[in-house]
């Protein structure tokens, strides 16, 4: 199947959800413990994921797989998202 015609649907989704994934983890910031952020950064990470593997990008969908790993750790309590920020890169 050519998905070369879904490419701009595909940009303009997936933009709009790193875009808000960008808003709500400025948000966990200042809010660690905030479950109902935490679940829509879960959902936006799911989404990303699941609309990139669609289209054949598995580099990204396992980005974004990751990411989900990451935010399930801290929804479940196992991880606290402000040691995430002070960490040095």
């Amino acid at each position: 199947m050519d998905l070369t015609k879904y490419i701009t649907m595909f940009l303009q989704e997936a933009r709009e959800y790193v875009d808000a994934l960008g808003k709500h983890l400025v948000e966990l910031e200042r809010d660690p413990a905030n479950q109902p952020l935490l679940q829509e950064i879960m959902r936006l990470s799911h989404s990303t994921k699941g609309i990139a593997a669609s289209m054949g990008f598995p580099s990204t969908a396992d980005l974004f797989h990751a990411l989900e790993d990451i935010f399930d750790a801290a929804r479940k309590g196992k991880l606290i998202p402000a040691r995430i920020w002070s960490r040095s890169v």
